[in-house]
């Protein structure tokens, strides 16, 4: 869209020369400004770069008088160019609102902290830009910038600014290259802080043309008829190193684990990386490994949230949910609408057996977020084991609405619809799970208490011994099976299982009240 709106403004300029009708290029110019502007707001800039491009090289302004320069000349090119300034200026207006809205825009740094930011940020890019190298896909704002790093990149931006005023007669493309740049900076300079960055590559695509175009006229100067073959060479030479270093750069985004290590390596004190390298290793089941890149997030931002209520977690899965319980409430004195952490703390409070408090955080999520499936689906649970079970089966129910997908709601639901003796709708529920994930040990655990309810015996053991093949360390599927084969009159075998529930599970009562049983009867022909 920028460089359809470039290319229909040129148009319409020539067009405007000869004395043409241009409106249908000003129109077209327009239109794919408008649709820049929907694709990213830091099209904002492409105004000014129109009255860049009346400059030079279109030529329909000078900096001196007659009938290209002066106020009026000017006023008029500006005047024309109000349409442009009146959609960046509302879309400029709602992005600051929407930032704002989501908790991205940045309160804390002072004016001058943001404007040394930027200045130092304009000779990190530049040097990018010729040395491509230490890349990171976050550079973190380091807060303030030490006094002689901003004295040299305010230095750096007078300098060249200088040598582009002065060459401006003879080469004008050197001011017209470096205020493109500059000026389309602005909205991503950190003048405005969104995010925690102090820079980012993926903002100078747009900017750095202007270096381009300033270096690439200049050396078209210097390529004579007898240099144009070593010109060549050099380019080619240029391209084959720019390739080697895109090659290198796809593997970094190989996968969101290697892009974060990647990160790590090259910048310091990257929270936000840390964190993030912790979540992929808990999506990639490294939960170990996770909970060290959380705790290293923390010890870098004791205040940072997300990694507060990610390393809540990642305990409460290894089975700790009382160091959970004080992460999730570090969370949420941090950030008190921090919506995941309200749903994991009901999790985790739930495990506990403090079901009435999980219930209210469930209910926060919920006034908040009604269509929060995992919130719904808890709430569920929550509610069955309160024994409100019709009110736990519309929730899971409104869930499953939301994600049929789903695999814990189409379980939980059975579990309720078994507790109410509605077994043909556990059973369905249950297969329903099955059909998803077929080595899922619990869910056969439980549609084999289904069977078993019902009398289905022989139905009921094979299920048991499947989750058991699954997962052998399984007491709930060993104290079952093992009361299931006492009904069957299989003592011995009955005896072996419950024994092993308890070697597994000491204190499982269940299980030692049913062997209790099983001994206290008499054998079989006794």
């Amino acid at each position: 869209f920028w460089m359809v709106a470039l290319w229909a403004y040129a148009g319409y300029a020539e067009k405007r020369r000869a004395g043409q009708s241009a409106w249908g290029d000003y129109a077209l110019a327009l239109g794919a400004f408008a649709g820049g502007l929907m694709s990213k707001p830091m099209l904002v800039t492409l105004p000014c770069v129109l009255l860049l491009l009346d400059f030079w090289p279109l030529r329909r302004a000078d900096l001196g008088g007659g009938e290209k320069g002066g106020v009026k000349a000017c006023g008029r090119l500006v005047l024309e160019k109000v349409p442009f300034f009146a959609l960046s200026a509302a879309v400029s207006w709602i992005t600051v609102v929407a930032q704002k809205q989501v908790g991205t825009l940045s309160t804390v740094l002072s004016l001058d902290a943001r404007l040394a930011n930027a200045a130092v940020a304009v000779v990190r890019y530049v040097a990018k830009f010729f040395m491509p190298v230490d890349l990171a896909v976050l550079y973190p704002h380091p807060g303030t910038w030490p006094t002689e790093k901003v004295g040299f990149a305010v230095g750096f931006l007078l300098v060249l600014s200088a040598l582009a005023i002065w060459q401006v007669k003879r080469r004008p493309w050197l001011l017209f290259g470096w205020l493109w740049f500059l000026g389309t900076l602005v909205p991503v300079s950190g003048i405005v802080q969104v995010g925690i960055q102090s820079m980012a590559d993926r903002y100078t695509y747009v900017p750095m043309l202007g270096v381009q175009i300033a270096l690439l006229w200049t050396l078209r100067e210097a390529v004579t008829p007898g240099l144009r073959q070593t010109w060549a060479m050099g380019a080619a030479l240029v391209l084959a190193v720019l390739a080697g270093r895109t090659f290198d750069q796809i593997g970094v985004w190989k996968n969101s684990i290697t892009l974060f290590e990647h990160t790590l390596a090259k910048t310091e004190r990257n929270y936000l990386a840390h964190n993030n390298r912790g979540t992929a290793l808990f999506d990639a089941g490294r939960v170990d490994e996770a909970i060290a890149e959380y705790r290293k997030s923390l010890a870098v931002n004791p205040g940072y949230e997300e990694a507060a209520n990610n390393l809540g977690h990642a305990l409460a899965q290894q089975g700790s949910p009382r160091e959970a319980v004080e992460l999730y409430r570090k969370a949420l004195q941090l950030k008190p609408e921090l919506i995941e952490a309200h749903n994991n703390l009901g999790n985790a409070l739930s495990d506990l057996g403090e079901v009435d408090e999980a219930i209210t955080h469930y209910e926060f999520v919920l006034a908040r977020k009604p269509q929060h499936a995992d919130a719904l689906n808890n709430y569920g649970v929550a509610l069955a084991m309160k024994g409100r079970l019709p009110e736990a089966v519309a929730r899971i129910e409104e869930a499953l609405k939301l994600a049929p997908d789903k695999l814990s709601a189409h379980s939980n639901l059975g579990n309720v619809f078994a507790l109410m003796g509605r077994h043909a709708e556990a059973t369905r529920e249950y297969r329903r799970a099955l059909e998803m994930s077929p080595n899922d040990a619990r869910t056969l655990n439980n549609l084999g208490n289904v069977y078993s309810a019902q009398g289905q015996l022989e139905e009921a053991v094979k299920h048991y011994q499947q989750a058991i093949r699954l997962e052998s360390v399984n007491p709930e599927a060993h104290a079952n099976l093992g009361f299931t084969l006492a009904r069957l009159g299989r003592r011995d075998e009955a005896l072996t299982h419950l024994r092993t529930a308890l070697q597994q599970k000491p204190d499982y009562a269940q299980a030692k009240a049913w062997l209790d049983a099983v001994v206290a009867a008499p054998a079989a022909g006794k």
